[in-house]
């Protein structure tokens, strides 16, 4: 692990071998690096999401000695270009693309590792591409069920720990039916306005309070007042929500017999509100090959003891693929 640092159960930061823009078509452009050992087991991480992109501490999960480290901001996040463009930004499409950006590493299969939107990818990449996959590491599971979206927008959901938030975003959005929350999001974040920018931000106010354990919200609207932040992120997010991230009913479920043989570790927050544990257990109760690892005291964002687990699950991976 982290010998250099000993605040932290990370791998020390580490920079890329080799960065891309790789051409995908469709007027879409992404960003890809490749960090670690070129001749080690290769991994892609799928990102956060929809619509957040890779971090510097996305590396940071893998031994470097042991793993050929290939990271990739998602078609319209992060450093990928155009930033926000929804045209052609599909689960079908970011499948696609991470098979071009498999050839264009030269491996021939990997690990996939994917929390959160990640994890959602993660599975159904594995279920459509299962020869080239060798095994995942997954957590704060989501599979884009109907359930789980209406989580965000039901009165007995998120509301129950957020209502001054909750309220503040439909009291915007005057919605009588309230399941057709991100389609009125994705419609209504499209102009270049400031109502539009309101609403992003009273959007992603409710999604973060979910995400942190002991939430600031001082500190999340300071972020918001940041250059970082994008309408067009958030825009994004509605969009694969508001189409069920493309994936028919309980698909990623219905076809787990795709991926049953390869080996899964999952790793799930006790008190994660935004990915609440209930569907990391039903995954675990169908693949009963997998490992699961329940982190105490964990919400969404990952804590030092989750960022721990990551790194022992990620280093066991390997040692179990022969690394």
């Amino acid at each position: 692990m982290n010998e250099n640092n000993t605040t932290s159960p990370l791998f020390p930061p580490i920079e890329p071998f080799a960065t891309h823009m790789l051409e995908v078509g469709d007027g879409h452009t992404l960003y890809v690096e490749q960090c670690g050992n070129p001749h080690g087991l290769p991994v892609v991480v799928l990102h956060g999401g929809p619509g957040s992109g890779c971090s510097p501490k996305s590396r940071q999960r893998f031994d470097p000695t042991l793993y050929h480290i290939v990271c990739f901001d998602q078609r319209g996040c992060g450093r990928s270009v155009p930033l926000g463009k929804l045209e052609a930004n599909t689960t079908q499409h970011l499948m696609t693309d991470i098979e071009t950006i498999r050839q264009l590493v030269g491996v021939e299969s990997w690990v996939v590792y994917g929390t959160s939107w990640g994890s959602t990818l993660a599975l159904a990449y594995a279920q459509a591409y299962p020869e080239r996959v060798r095994g995942i590491v997954t957590g704060a599971v989501f599979t884009g069920t109907e359930d789980e979206l209406a989580w965000f927008y039901q009165p007995d959901g998120l509301a129950r720990f957020f209502p001054e938030e909750y309220n503040a975003l439909f009291d915007l959005l005057h919605l009588e039916d309230r399941s057709r929350i991100f389609h009125a999001l994705e419609e209504r974040l499209a102009p270049d306005t400031a109502e539009a920018e309101h609403l992003a931000r009273t959007t992603f106010l409710l999604d973060a309070m979910s995400m942190i354990l002991t939430p600031q919200r001082e500190e999340i609207e300071a972020y918001m007042a940041t250059p970082e932040f994008h309408k067009q992120t958030v825009r994004l997010w509605a969009h694969y929500f508001a189409q069920r991230c493309f994936l028919t009913p309980h698909q990623l479920f219905k076809d787990l017999p795709r991926m049953a043989h390869l080996p899964i570790t999952i790793l799930q927050g006790e008190l994660d509100l935004c990915c609440p544990q209930g569907t990391a257990r039903k995954l675990h109760a169908a693949l009963p090959g997998s490992t699961y690892v329940s982190i105490p005291l964990c919400g969404h964002l990952p804590n030092d003891a989750m960022e721990a687990a990551r790194v022992e699950a990620t280093t066991a991976m390997a040692k179990r693929l022969g690394f």
